[in-house]
């Protein structure tokens, strides 16, 4: 049993290890928030560009999208004030544009989808880039996402197991029915939580 749990352990810690964006993939997500952030300031000078969910707080698979929120006075937080709905998609319209993305239709009023091109080096791809504006939420749970991965090494190696074994099964994408990482983290976090509560 012991020995099961030990190769168990060390398989987890594979695909966690696996997982581990290296320095060019980084430096490419970086370039991306600077480029819709300079986009989005010739549109609004006060315009910041921030990283928010898996890639965020370092739970992203390979490959995976990368979420951004523009923040600007030109734009208030649309889930909190129903008026600020007009004004983000009109930005987002305008940001879209300048970013040759796809704009936002009808099923995703709130959301810019562009692409990137990773490089030419082998295994780099096209990520998709999801960009919303005027939504603080986003930030707000990579926040409270971050705090409890520094308490608890665990939960980014069990995150990222879980999430290979949805995608496996399409069951992945929140669209089509599947779980973000968002849940999945909330589920680790109370199975650790349970557990600790239960040893001596």
């Amino acid at each position: 049993n012991e020995a099961a749990l030990e190769v168990l352990h060390e398989q987890i810690e594979e695909v966690a290890a696996l997982c581990e964006p290296d320095e060019r993939s980084t430096a490419v997500t970086q370039s991306i928030v600077r480029e819709v952030e300079r986009c989005a300031r010739t549109l609004a000078p006060d315009a910041e560009a921030h990283l928010f969910g898996s890639q965020a707080v370092g739970m992203q698979m390979l490959n995976s999208d990368i979420d951004l929120v523009v923040l600007t006075s030109r734009v208030g937080d649309s889930t909190k004030t129903p008026s600020a709905k007009q004004p983000s998609l009109m930005f987002l319209n305008e940001l879209a544009e300048r970013l040759h993305a796809r704009p936002p239709h009808r099923g995703d009023r709130q959301r810019v989808c562009a692409h990137h091109q990773g490089g030419d080096e082998p295994g780099a791809g096209v990520s998709a880039v999801d960009i919303s504006v005027g939504v603080e939420g986003g930030l707000k749970a990579a926040n409270l996402m971050k705090q409890h991965m520094a308490q608890h090494a665990e939960i980014r190696p069990l995150v990222l197991v879980l999430k290979q074994i949805l995608k496996n099964s399409y069951l992945n994408e929140v669209y089509s029915g599947g779980l973000s990482s968002y849940s999945l983290f909330h589920l680790v976090l109370s199975f650790l939580s349970g557990l600790e509560q239960r040893l001596p």
